[in-house]
């Protein structure tokens, strides 16, 4: 019973379970983080850089796996350093940027996508034995360029499951479209916020939030016929 197989399948257990229950309440890092930062999404990052080994923010103690904390301290940004190093963020070194939180949104979304699709059931004869198998056709985000910049822009979607037309892009203002994927992997659209509009619920004017050189995030999702993808974030720089 005290075997070591045991022991990581029960700690990996307690971790998949402790690190869905925290990124069902926000599914995107959303502000800049940095050293003396404190709240949800840095818990979130420190769980998001606890996924691998190289990059754990320590392996016993507060901000180990299971033990996250919501404080952006000298451990979670040498953690996130090595994060940042492997893969290439080195523009951002220390602090977390839009690049950095791209890729980091880009390995939650993929988590959360895995634990929260729901497969259609097609059979397959063989050898005139039905066997089961899962067909994954809901619509995915890989990724999103730019994924940062003003107004009045052109993004490009790349992914999979787009359908030839139908594909409603869904932003935090409006939804657009329905409109068409040739190849089933991408899609564009003009991201044009309006001077006037509604971002989650309320009245909005860019004029008055974009003084003193704010940032907004843009969540960006695809809905068509095989249902909702992930969400990706666009960061509007005023």
């Amino acid at each position: 019973m005290n075997s070591p197989k045991l022991k990581y399948f029960l700690l990996f257990s307690v971790f998949s379970l402790f690190f869905f229950t925290t990124f069902t309440q926000a599914q995107v890092i959303r502000s800049n983080l940095r050293l003396g930062s404190d709240g949800l999404e840095v818990k979130m990052v420190q769980t998001l850089l606890n996924f691998e080994s190289d990059t754990q923010v320590s392996t016993f103690g507060a901000g180990s796996p299971g033990k996250e904390t919501t404080y952006f301290g000298p451990k979670t940004r040498v953690a996130l350093l090595k994060f940042q190093e492997k893969y290439g963020l080195l523009l951002e070194k220390g602090w977390i940027g839009p690049k950095t939180r791209e890729i980091l949104n880009k390995i939650l979304n993929d988590f959360l996508a895995k634990k929260t699709e729901t497969p259609t059931i097609s059979t397959k004869n063989i050898n005139s034995t039905p066997k089961a198998v899962l067909v994954d056709k809901k619509p995915l985000i890989s990724s999103i360029s730019p994924v940062s910049g003003g107004n009045n822009v052109t993004i490009v979607i790349k992914g999979q499951n787009f359908t030839k037309d139908g594909n409603i892009i869904k932003v935090s203002y409006a939804d657009i479209g329905p409109l068409p994927s040739s190849d089933g992997q991408t899609l564009q659209f003009n991201l044009n916020f309006p001077e006037n509009s509604s971002y989650d619920g309320k009245n909005f004017s860019i004029r008055e939030f974009s003084k003193g050189g704010n940032h907004l995030p843009i969540y960006i999702l695809i809905s068509n016929i095989n249902g909702d993808s992930n969400a990706l974030v666009y960061d509007f720089i005023f």
